[in-house]
Parts: C-alpha cells; sequence; structure tokens
C-alpha cells in the first residue's frame, strides 16, 4: 500500500514538473519571438544557465525555481527597442497581441480542473481582448489618445497570472480571488469605454488587402455566407439581419467583377482602389463572423461592427459597379506595353536542341496533306519558338515550295487591322503600303483572299495570346487543296484551333546549352580549355531556357577571356537574366485570368524542382477556396481543368502522366517561374515564409509556411493557411481561428496540437494525433492522421463535408451506428476482419476510391470475413486490397477503373472475375495475389485494360490465345516474375502496344521474347514501342532451362 502511495505521488510530482517545463517554455518562446523587436532589462533567459533548450529545467530543479523567480519582467508589456520604434510594421497593438496570447496560452495548459473553471472568466474576457486587437481596423487607431487602456488591463492580467504560475508567495492564495475580481473590474470598465468608443467613432479607415487576395476572399466569402444562411442553421441566429445584408453587398460585388471578361479586374487601373477596400471589408467580416462562432467575441461587439460595415460597403459596391459597368459593355481595352527587346534577342539565337522538332516541322509544311494545315510552335517564354519559325521561315526549301510568303507578329496587344495591312503588305507588291494602311478591313479581307485564291501560300503569325485572334482571320485564308499553310507561335496551348498539329518545344539539356553558350560567345571559334569548366557549369545554371543562354552569353562577350571574370558572371547571374527574362515571363503572369493568378502563385510554397503530386494540389486548391464552384461539377475536376490551364500556357510542366492515360500524376514549376512565384508572393503579401526573423509574424500574409515552431503560431489570427516542415512537440493553434489548412508535413505521432476544435473554417488537417473533440469543425473535407491512429471516432466520419480520410490503419471499433451514412469518397488503409465491417462500409455509398486490408489470424478462423463482395458499393472508381484471401468467394464493383491486388492467393481459376470488370483499366497483381503455374486468359476479357503490372507473381506459362484478348494494352510491366518463361507472342500482335517494362529477376528468355515482340511491332510499322530492362536477369538452371 505505501509502495503504491509512493509510486503515485512520484508520478504526481513527475506530471507537475512537466507541466512547470510546459509553461516555462510557452514563456520562453514568447521571449524568443519579441527579444529582438523589444526591450527586455531584466530576464532570466540571459542568465548562463539559460541559455540551452528550456527543456533543461526538467532536469533541473534548482535552476527551475531561480527562473520562476525572476520571470515577472516578462509579465508586463515589453517596449520596443529604439531601432523599432520608427518602423510602421510593429506598434503597440502588435505587442499587445503577442503579450495576451502568452497569458492565454498559460490559461489553456492550467491541467488543475478547480482552478481552470476558476479561470474561465478571466481567459474569455482576455479572448475578447484579444479578438478586438485582431480587428485589423484597431491597427491605425494605437497612438488615439482618446483609445480605452488596454495596456493597463493587460498589466494587471499579467500580474496576476505570473503569480497564479510562477510565485511562492503564500499570501497570494488568501488573496488570489480578490486579484481576480479586481482584474475583471477593470476589463468590464474598459468594455464599457469601447462601446461608447465605438459608438463615437464609427467610421474609421477600412483597410485594404492585395488584389488576388481581396478576389479571393470575396469569392470564397460569398460561398461561405450562403452556406452560413442556410434554413436551419441558427449558429448565426442573432446577427442574421446584418450577414444578410453583408452576403448581399458582398454577392452583387462579387457579380459585378465576375462580369467582366477583358480586361481581367486586377489589370484595370481604376478598378484596383475600390477592389482592395472590398476585400478588406470582406476580409473583416470573415474574421469577425468567425470570432463569433468560436465565440471570442460577444453579440453587442459583432453586430456593431457589421453594422458599421454593411454601411461602409455600399458606396465602395457603388464605385465598383460603376467601373465595371463600362468594360462590361466594352467601353475600354486595356493596353499593354510590349517588351521590345524580346523579338530581337529570340531572332538572333542560334538554334541548338530543336534538330527534331526542326525536321518533323518542315516535313509538315513541304509535305503532308494537300489541305490547309494549321501548325503551332507551343512553349514557354524563351524557349525559341520565334527563332525556329524564323529559320523555317527562311529555310530554300520552304522559298521554293511556297509561292506567297507573309510573316506577322500579332503580340498581346494586337489590332486586327494592322495584322490584315502587314499580311498584305507581304503577299501584294502591287498596291503600294500607303494605300493598304487606307483600307477598312473588309477591304484587306477581299484583297489577302483573292491575292492567295488559287495560291500556295506560307502565312506565319508569331507570338498569339487568344484563340480569337485565329477566329477572325481564317476566313481570309483559301482552302484550295494545294498544300498551303498556317504557321503560329504561342505560349498557349488552347490558342490552337481543332486538328492542328502541334510542336512543343522542350527545354535544352546542360551539353546543349553549352553548345549554344560556346557558339554565341565565341562565334566560330572554340571556348579556350581554361574556361570550358566554368562555362559548362554556366550553362547549367540557365536552366534549359535558349534566350537565358543568349543573354549570358552577350555578357560574356562584353569580357575579357579570364577565368575569375567568369566566374563573377556565374555568381551572379540572376542580375544578368533580370531585365530580359523575368519581364517577359511577368508578362505571362499580367495575362493570366484572376482565377488562376493564386493557383500559379501557389507553387511558391513548394520546394524549388519539387515534383508535386497532382492530386493533393488539386485538393489544396479547392480547400484554400481558390476553385470557383460551377453547377453540376465537382470541385475537384474544375481545379484539374484550372491545372490543365496552366499547362497549356507553359507556366506549369506535366512531371508524370497517370497510367490510366487521363491527365497528369505530377507536375513541375521550371526554375524561373518558380522564382517568379516568390517574388510575386512577397509584392502580393500572398504567402509569407517565416525564418527564424519573428518581427515578420506581424506583417500582412494571408498564407504562411514556417519549421512548425509553436510560437510562431500565436500571432496567426489572420492567417488562412499554415503548413510547416515539421511539427513541433506542441503545438496550440486556438489563435488561427481563419485557418482553412493546417498541414504538418513531417508530422510526429507523439506531438501534441491544442485548440484545433476552434478551427471551424478548416478544410484539409494533415496532423499525427488528433484531439477527441471534433464536432466543431463542420467544413473539414480532408484529413490525414498519423501512424499511431488506429480507432476512429464516430464524430469523424460524421462530418457531413468530410471527403477524404487517410490512416495508417483504420478500424471503426465497437462502438459504431451502421446506420448512419457519411459523404466519404476516399478511404484509405480500412481494415475489414469481420461482417459487421462490411456493413459499416455501406455507410459510405459515395466512396471512389477505396484502399483496404483483410485481416485473418489464418485459413480455420471460423470469426474471419467469409466472403469479399464489395458490390454495393456502386460508384467505386479504384480499389487497392491487401491480404489474403485464397479460395474464398470475392466480387468488385462493375464500374471500377482500377484495381491493383496484393497477396490475396487467388486461384488463377478466378481471373475470370476480375477480366470481366467491362470499364477496368488499369490492373496490378503483386506479391502472388494469383498462385498457380499456368494463367489462360479467355475470349471477352480485359477488353478495356491498358495498364498490366505483374509483380512477384509465381507464374510460368501465360498463354495468350489472342491478342483480342487484351485488344487496347498499351503498357506491360513484368517486376521479379522470376519463373515466368516468356511474353507470349500474341501481345506483339496488339496494335495499340507502347511499352514493355522488365524489372528485377526475370528470366533472360523474357527479355529475348520482349525484343522479339519490339521486332514483330517494328515490322507491322509501330515505331513507338518501347521495351526498358532494369536490374539482372538470368536463365534457368539445367534441365529447367526454357528455350525460344
Amino acid at each position: 500500500m505505501l509502495k503504491n502511495r509512493f509510486k503515485s505521488k512520484r508520478k504526481r510530482r513527475k506530471e507537475e514538473e512537466e507541466e512547470e517545463g510546459l509553461h516555462i517554455s510557452i514563456v520562453y518562446g514568447y521571449f524568443s519571438n519579441l527579444s529582438t523587436t523589444c526591450h527586455f532589462p531584466q530576464h532570466p533567459f540571459a542568465l548562463p544557465y539559460a541559455t540551452a533548450s528550456p527543456l533543461i529545467y526538467l532536469r533541473r530543479p534548482i535552476i527551475l525555481g531561480i527562473i520562476k523567480e525572476q520571470l515577472m519582467e516578462m509579465f508586463e508589456m515589453p517596449r520596443l527597442n529604439s531601432i523599432h520604434q520608427t518602423q510602421n510594421r510593429i506598434n503597440k497593438f502588435h505587442l499587445l497581441q503577442a503579450f495576451l496570447t502568452l497569458l492565454l496560452q498559460l490559461l489553456y495548459h492550467k491541467t488543475d480542473l478547480i482552478v481552470a473553471r476558476f479561470l474561465y472568466k478571466l481567459e474569455k474576457e482576455l479572448r475578447f481582448l484579444l479578438t478586438i486587437l485582431g480587428d485589423i481596423s484597431w491597427m491605425m487607431l494605437d497612438k488615439d489618445p482618446d483609445l480605452p487602456d488596454f495596456e493597463g488591463v493587460a498589466n494587471q492580467a499579467g500580474s496576476f497570472v505570473h503569480s497564479l504560475f510562477f510565485s511562492y508567495d503564500p499570501a497570494f492564495k488568501k488573496e488570489k480571488n480578490e486579484r481576480l475580481a479586481a482584474v475583471l473590474n477593470r476589463t468590464d470598465l474598459l468594455k464599457a469605454n469601447l462601446e461608447s468608443y465605438i459608438m463615437s467613432k464609427p467610421a474609421y479607415t477600412t483597410p485594404t488587402t492585395s488584389i488576388v487576395d481581396s478576389i479571393l476572399i470575396l469569392d470564397s466569402l460569398v460561398h461561405d455566407l450562403e452556406d452560413l444562411l442556410k434554413p436551419g442553421d441558427d449558429q448565426i441566429a442573432d446577427v442574421k439581419d446584418q450577414v444578410n445584408l453583408l452576403h448581399h453587398e458582398l454577392r452583387l460585388s462579387h457579380s459585378s467583377i465576375n462580369d467582366m471578361r477583358s480586361p481581367q479586374p486586377s489589370e484595370v487601373e481604376e478598378l484596383k482602389d475600390p477592389l482592395m477596400r472590398i476585400g478588406g471589408i470582406a476580409h473583416q467580416a470573415e474574421y469577425l463572423i468567425t470570432s463569433f462562432l468560436v465565440k471570442d467575441a460577444p453579440l453587442w461587439y459583432v453586430f456593431n461592427r457589421l453594422t458599421d460595415l454593411n454601411h461602409r460597403i455600399q458606396p465602395v459596391r457603388t464605385e465598383l459597379q460603376l467601373i465595371t459597368l463600362k468594360y462590361s459593355f466594352g467601353g475600354l481595352k486595356l493596353v499593354e506595353e510590349l517588351i521590345q527587346d524580346k523579338r530581337n534577342t529570340e531572332v538572333n539565337v542560334v538554334t541548338v536542341g530543336f534538330e527534331d522538332i526542326t525536321i518533323k516541322t518542315l516535313d509538315q509544311l513541304v509535305g503532308g496533306s494537300e489541305s490547309l494545315q494549321i501548325i503551332s510552335i507551343l512553349g514557354m517564354p524563351g524557349l525559341g519558338k520565334t527563332t525556329l519559325a524564323k529559320k523555317l521561315y527562311n529555310h530554300p526549301l520552304v522559298n521554293y515550295t511556297f509561292d506567297k510568303l507573309s510573316w506577322c507578329v500579332v503580340s498581346q496587344t494586337y489590332k486586327r487591322h494592322d495584322i490584315l495591312a502587314n499580311i498584305l503588305i507581304h503577299i501584294n507588291t502591287e498596291l503600294g503600303n500607303d494605300k493598304i494602311l487606307e483600307m477598312e478591313e473588309m477591304i484587306l479581307v477581299e484583297h489577302i483572299y483573292k491575292t492567295l485564291k488559287g495560291r500556295r501560300y506560307l502565312i506565319v503569325l508569331d507570338d498569339i495570346w487568344e484563340s480569337n485572334v485565329l477566329d477572325g482571320l481564317l476566313r481570309c485564308f483559301p482552302d484550295d487543296g494545294n498544300g498551303s499553310r498556317l504557321l503560329f507561335t504561342s505560349r498557349n496551348k488552347d490558342v490552337a484551333p481543332p486538328n492542328s498539329v502541334i510542336y512543343k518545344l522542350p527545354f535544352l539539356t546542360d551539353e546543349q546549352s553549352w553548345e549554344l553558350l560556346e557558339k554565341k560567345a565565341f562565334g566560330c571559334g572554340i571556348c579556350p580549355a581554361g574556361l570550358q569548366g566554368i562555362g559548362k557549369k554556366i550553362a547549367a545554371r540557365c536552366c534549359g531556357l535558349p534566350l537565358t543562354v543568349v543573354v549570358i552569353a552577350g555578357v560574356l562577350l562584353t569580357m575579357d577571356e579570364e577565368e575569375s571574370k567568369w566566374e563573377e558572371v556565374g555568381v551572379n547571374l540572376a542580375s544578368y537574366t533580370d531585365n530580359s527574362v523575368r519581364q517577359i515571363l511577368e508578362l505571362s503572369y499580367k495575362h493570366l485570368p484572376d482565377h488562376l493568378k493564386p493557383c500559379f502563385l501557389y507553387f511558391g510554397g513548394f520546394k524549388e524542382d519539387e515534383e508535386i503530386s497532382v492530386g493533393n494540389l488539386k485538393r489544396l486548391w479547392v480547400a484554400e477556396g481558390f476553385i470557383r464552384k460551377e453547377k453540376d461539377k465537382s470541385a475537384e475536376n474544375i481545379a484539374g481543368e484550372y491545372l490543365m490551364e496552366l499547362i497549356d500556357k507553359s507556366l506549369v510542366m506535366i512531371g508524370k502522366r497517370r497510367i490510366d492515360g487521363r491527365g497528369a500524376k505530377s507536375c513541375v514549376v521550371h526554375d524561373l517561374l518558380h522564382d517568379l512565384c516568390m517574388k510575386k508572393n512577397k509584392e502580393e503579401s500572398f504567402l509569407k515564409y517565416l525564418n527564424n526573423d519573428y518581427s515578420t509574424i506581424f506583417e500582412k500574409g494571408h498564407r504562411m509556411q514556417g519549421n512548425g515552431d509553436s510560437a510562431i503560431s500565436s500571432y496567426c489570427q489572420h492567417v488562412r493557411s499554415f503548413v510547416a516542415d515539421k511539427q513541433s512537440s506542441s503545438f496550440n493553434v486556438r489563435n488561427m481561428r481563419l485557418l482553412r489548412v493546417l498541414y504538418f508535413k513531417g508530422y510526429r505521432s507523439n506531438c501534441k496540437t491544442f485548440g484545433i476544435e476552434y478551427l471551424v473554417n478548416l478544410r484539409y488537417l494533415i496532423i499525427g494525433n488528433l484531439p477527441t473533440w471534433m464536432d466543431s469543425l463542420v467544413n473539414l473535407e480532408y484529413l490525414r492522421l498519423g501512424y499511431s491512429f488506429r480507432y476512429l471516432l464516430p464524430s469523424i466520419v460524421k462530418m457531413k463535408k468530410l471527403r477524404y480520410l487517410c490512416a495508417y490503419s483504420i478500424d471503426y471499433g465497437e462502438d459504431w451506428n451502421k446506420y448512419q451514412t457519411n459523404n466519404l469518397e476516399y478511404l484509405s488503409n480500412f481494415r475489414i476482419r469481420k461482417v459487421k465491417d462490411e456493413e459499416l462500409l455501406k455507410c459510405s455509398p459515395h466512396l471512389r476510391k477505396l484502399k483496404c486490408t483483410y485481416v485473418t489470424k489464418g485459413i480455420m478462423d471460423k470469426s474471419a470475413y467469409p466472403h469479399f463482395d464489395l458490390c454495393f458499393l456502386t460508384l467505386l472508381d479504384s480499389l487497392s486490397l491487401f491480404g489474403f484471401l485464397g479460395k474464398r468467394d470475392f466480387g468488385f464493383p462493375s464500374n471500377i477503373r482500377k484495381l491493383e491486388l496484393y497477396g490475396s492467393g487467388f486461384p488463377w481459376e478466378k481471373m475470370s472475375i476480375v477480366g470481366r470488370l467491362e470499364f477496368l483499366e488499369v490492373l496490378k497483381l503483386r506479391e502472388e495475389a494469383f498462385v498457380g503455374k499456368r494463367w489462360d486468359t479467355r475470349d471477352d476479357e480485359f477488353q478495356k485494360l491498358r495498364f498490366l503490372q505483374l509483380e512477384n507473381i509465381e507464374f510460368s506459362e501465360w498463354n495468350v490465345a489472342s491478342s483480342e484478348h487484351f485488344p487496347v494494352l498499351q503498357q506491360l510491366i513484368l517486376i521479379g516474375c522470376k519463373n515466368l518463361r516468356e511474353i507470349p507472342d500474341e501481345i506483339g500482335e496488339i496494335t495499340t502496344l507502347e511499352l514493355i517494362e522488365v524489372k528485377r529477376h526475370c528470366l533472360s528468355s523474357v527479355v529475348e521474347s520482349a525484343e522479339r515482340i519490339k521486332e514483330q511491332q517494328r515490322d507491322m510499322g509501330n515505331e513507338e514501342l518501347r521495351v526498358v530492362i532494369h536490374g539482372s536477369t538470368y536463365k534457368l538452371p539445367g534441365k529447367l532451362r526454357y528455350d525460344v
């Protein structure tokens, strides 16, 4: 008994020490954040023994005691250092926010339940004061002498909290109630003065938000308020009239902006100011309504502030409508200055690396169809589109083939009359230039048509930005079946009409970049041996962009041929290319539609050259609110369309393609475009990168990325997205009420995150551990949990908007209502053990993608699920099944397009169940998914299969009676099939086959059969089939050897 009591006492003492260490860590984090900007005359963290991590305090109780006695200095409002007093980015309200957050974090982590109840009123009042300070308009009033005394209340509360947590004074216990009452009385007086102040000065200045964020916040808030105002939702019942009126004004502003088609609202100078003010009002409204929902702001305050916002939005909305009305009816046209030296630079580029495309395009120009053919050269700015087109235009064979040739630069700010006149001047020398320039458009069209009629012609249109350019010109060009051609260059794929031939320029390799650099810098000469090493390094840093190579070559031409001079160029490469390359890229950004700008800027949040998962990127865009809602379309499908627009505009590159051929699996952004994203993110305050300089925390930024330091989260009241490279041991997100995305890339299962239950706007969450309070996360759509999380709380799957759920291993547990349906579309790592688990899966009738594991104790396990039949999941599109089923019956939904089986142990006789799946396009069989020595395919099976992967399948014979068994197969992947003797010859008769890949420990006879199939395909005219061999192969020993 005594021994157990001693253990209990020791355990309790250990918990108290850990709590004390946590409290010290909170104070230390506060000090670390502000020590560079504020002055602390005396503080315990300056002592020699306090320079290490606060974790040392847990191991040194004596030091902990000394530290606690000297903490009083930290519990008064800090003062700015003299160097920061003149800077506008940090003011008194910022410091008040930081100080109140310190107090609230300590109160949040007070685990003694009796004390916690006692402090509830204080925490609520301080939370309200912090909410007021986060209301952006107040930041502009920090020097107003009539402003109520926030600082006095904060200091009195700080003194009380210090005594509560760190004081050894026995008198405090007796005075505790009286001192708390004094603090609360002072906060009541402050609130009364504050209400009078608001009523006397309601019309303070409206803060503005950046153009990109203004459009984005306006769009997302209009849709969010629609959900809040739905009948039956009484969360905002007390302020519903104010929210309704606000929604009406915002919707009118939103409609006005959406009615503009050209130019983009963000590019109209007179529209920028009202647009940023509307964005500022929308952001304030979002903050106030969210604060009300999480009970951080009382009704009277939110009511008054929303009334004031409604009063201020009306004149701004009217101004916005009057401006947009002019553009909606075509009253104005945006004029963009051209970057003149771009054309001159590109024309003079020596072509390197485009030999294959040059030959193919030339062959298409002078050969090919006799009908009028439209050919497009596509690529990002600076790749040499104009250069290649000019080379083709001047080619002797082209000049010999065509009777009439014309070269015309279109550009972004084209005039149809000028284009038509330019074409006619080139093809008709009899009329005279002056006469042609005076002609009306219809006359020009008539003359061009008559001049070209019956003749073979080539018209080159350089730098087309919009598809409607061709729409207005095609009627000029007769199709006489004589091999005439239209050739144009563009950075946008969607410019090309249907049935066009498109050639997309690739980036140069490092070797090709060096070849071009050497030719431009030395002409016909050869680079000296001493400069070749640094020259090749410089060429590699040009990122495969010919324009960059040419610009740098021009710089090198002016320098002495010394290695030190060239090294200086290599170090300062960006400064030499800024004016010529980056301005061209900026023009591409400015020309983007407004709905694509935030999507493009978001790539700045990824690492340079990182291959980005398209699926995850689309989900992040949706969660961030970048995707505009459209009727009868899912947000993720629209996000896919946005991505393809960016790819078609050459701003994003496809990394890997999906194996089913339906779009991109991953994407990449070129280094120069990534730099542009970073630059624009800084200009627009769109995405902030937090480093160790915590003074930047207070700068504007609605999306933040950092190192996961818990102290950072304390000051992010207006942040809508937070992505951390790693997660600290404890992370408090209580103040981050506007968060839509919380993403810990390096999450750990033992990390604790506090305050998640208050993130009512959260859409996307990746985290190691999850709190039990989840009912408040009503907007959560994507949830990924850490490795230690297994049993799901019923409240998780009850979330109406949750569509994606992923964890290391998911089990619904026992306390589950099988009649409660959910809206899950993606479920990963679900465990199936018993019949009950099938019943629970029926709670997810909307599932489209399922990864599950069949769990059994062995063949004789009578409690195991007797058969595996998922046919009730009628919408299921993709299934990954892990676990041994053997001879048990199984069934799959008929709509499945992608199927992966791992270790299932099915006999080959049951393969027909898979083969008859009508829509199956991708099949992966791994680790003895089917067992037996022989696989005989049958008629009418695998009729739509395009991808087949066999990995570690122990069969030796594969009999395919006819190529009609896999009529549309494109890719065959064999991995570790060490007993398979050969690939059937009938596979070689499949006309759609594009790739055979053999990896790891397959027989050499398999490789021989693959090469034989390649020759067979070549004889059939298929030159595109690739055979790829990875890893070692071997032959069958002795009598087992199989001879082809």
